[in-house]
């Protein structure tokens, strides 16, 4: 949906000083700036119509520290999973894990901020809670680190109780974390896939057994997401089927959880599985687009009946309503819980929805352009629906977000709304840092237009320029990130024809000083 995106200017800094400058010119100048990690937000909040878009992709470094008894991994901003698991496996740190993402391609400092549900959260808790360490740079250039030591009622202390869950983009730019590094409980974790396609008769006994399913207690080693599927280019005869990816950190089961009612295949490792889930995710390379909602559930019976009831007649409604078209309708139910639940509350991290057994979002694909307001259209009356089986009648995960929910703050952090807009207010009391779905200031409403063309929209006979060697503060020593400060190595994808003559006729002392984006530079799928 948000692959024609234009933003004015792509700045991609290599260094923290870079980020500082950026951010103070930025401000100076009312501009507004959105910042990309991995560019995998469902909201297409990591990508800006006619502002700078600030992506962390060239800052990367990942720095392990095996030291026994405090094992940690230092990360930058820009750094995705699959960088983090390489630095595990290139050093032969067999048995130890970093509790991230499924898919590598993700970035790490939006999905840690957000909380971060992992294969091994119910083992081992959320990611967010293994976050020990945090550098920022607020709305005013400034560096600020963060500890899990920091006292819980200061400043800092509060600041990093905010990022553990409610972080991404609403208190200042992450540019490094350091996260504990954990060990499993053996050196070998079972993972697979087990595909589900019931025959057209067998469908009451399907739902009868999915309930079951889900509200059955499994071990906290035990991890099954499931993604059930309804597919517009599956023969008639298919009404559904469901995919579900396993991960088993422990021992074989002594005992079945289920009986099972059919035959399990595995694929070889937890790689083919990605590779798998991977293809089906890359919408901007096939063309399609998509939306998002999410709700967020226990696994109490009445709401998983009324949950899978309610999937299943609006599968049936999505095959007559787009019949003879190209689509897909997906509900992913993320299973979490266990360890992640246990003596945690909303006071621990700001992440609120801890007691929750599934996290669960629907998305709606489809390839033709004309389609898009008859599926908003049904994937706003699918999202009221569910809904009210949501935790509170009204919780969402801030990771799966639903660009068009309203009332966002309550749904994505729950009680925890009005602490988070007085760290807001702490920390970014101009909301600099300000987009369609943040956090916003004690005295705001949630009804309250963002900022719009008056405001951080650069037009097509304005440049942005930062001049970074003239932004540093009189007796302000620029950040040592071990990468340097100049100005030089602050990149910008490609250079207009316009944004060259820019260059071209500023004087010779400024242009060593400049760095010009102008409202063409940037183009494609960012």
């Amino acid at each position: 949906m948000f692959r024609d995106a234009r933003p004015a200017c792509v700045v991609q800094p290599s260094n923290i000083s870079q980020v500082q400058a950026l951010i103070r010119e930025a401000k100076a100048h009312n501009r507004p700036v959105t910042i990309k990690n991995g560019g995998h937000s469902f909201g297409g909040f990591s990508t800006t119509n006619g502002g700078i878009l600030l992506d962390l992709s060239r800052m990367n470094k990942v720095t392990l520290d095996m030291t026994p008894g405090s094992e940690t991994v230092t990360l930058q901003g820009g750094a995705r999973w699959g960088h983090a698991y390489k630095a595990l496996v290139d050093g032969g740190h067999n048995g130890w894990f970093i509790n991230g993402g499924r898919c590598p391609i993700v970035g790490v400092s939006g999905f840690v901020l957000g909380g971060d549900l992992s294969p091994f959260t119910r083992s081992f808790g959320m990611g967010c809670d293994t976050l020990q360490e945090a550098t920022i740079v607020t709305a005013d250039g400034k560096i600020v680190k963060v500890t899990d030591k920091d006292y819980k009622t200061s400043d800092e202390g509060k600041l990093f109780w905010a990022l553990c869950g409610a972080g991404g983009g609403n208190f200042g730019v992450v540019v490094e974390m350091k996260i504990k590094v954990q060990k499993l409980a053996g050196k070998t974790v079972v993972a697979g896939l087990f595909v589900w396609v019931p025959k057209p008769g067998d469908i009451d006994s399907f739902m009868a057994t999915m309930v079951d399913f889900y509200t059955a207690e499994w071990p906290n080693q035990t991890t099954i997401d499931s993604s059930w599927l309804c597919d517009l280019n599956d023969p008639p005869t298919t009404e559904l089927k469901v995919r579900f990816p396993i991960h088993h950190n422990a021992k074989p089961l002594k005992r079945r959880t289920l009986e099972e009612l059919s035959t399990r295949f595995l694929l070889e490792t937890l790689v083919s599985q990605w590779s798998f889930e991977n293809q089906s995710t890359l919408s901007s390379a096939t063309g399609k687009y998509r939306i998002y909602t999410s709700v967020v559930l226990t696994n109490d019976k009445p709401i998983i009946a009324g949950v899978t009831a309610l999937i299943r007649k609006q599968m049936k409604d999505f095959r007559d309503v787009f019949a003879g078209e190209e689509g897909l309708l997906q509900v992913t139910w993320i299973h979490t819980g266990g360890e992640a639940s246990r003596d945690k509350t909303t006071s621990t991290t700001a992440y609120p929805w801890r007691s929750s057994t599934y996290h669960t979002y629907v998305m709606l694909e489809w390839k033709e352009k004309w389609l898009t307001r008859d599926m908003k259209d049904f994937l706003k009356t699918m999202s009221n629906d569910l809904r009210k089986f949501s935790v509170n009648g009204h919780a969402a995960f801030v990771n799966f977000p639903d660009s068009q929910l309203k009332a966002h703050e309550e749904a994505y952090f729950g009680s925890n709304q009005q602490e988070l807009r007085e760290v807001k207010k702490r920390w970014d009391p101009d909301h600099f840092f300000e987009w369609h779905q943040g956090v916003k200031l004690p005295q705001q409403t949630q009804t309250m237009a963002t900022r719009g063309a008056s405001r951080g929209v650069l037009n097509t006979e304005e440049t942005f320029k930062s001049v970074v060697d003239e932004d540093v503060e009189e007796g302000d020593e620029p950040y040592d990130d071990g990468q340097g400060a100049s100005s030089s190595n602050l990149y910008v994808p490609t250079l207009s024809n316009q944004a060259k003559t820019n260059l071209k006729n500023t004087d010779k002392k400024r242009t060593r000083r400049l760095q010009v984006c102008d409202p063409i530079v940037a183009r494609g799928n960012y």
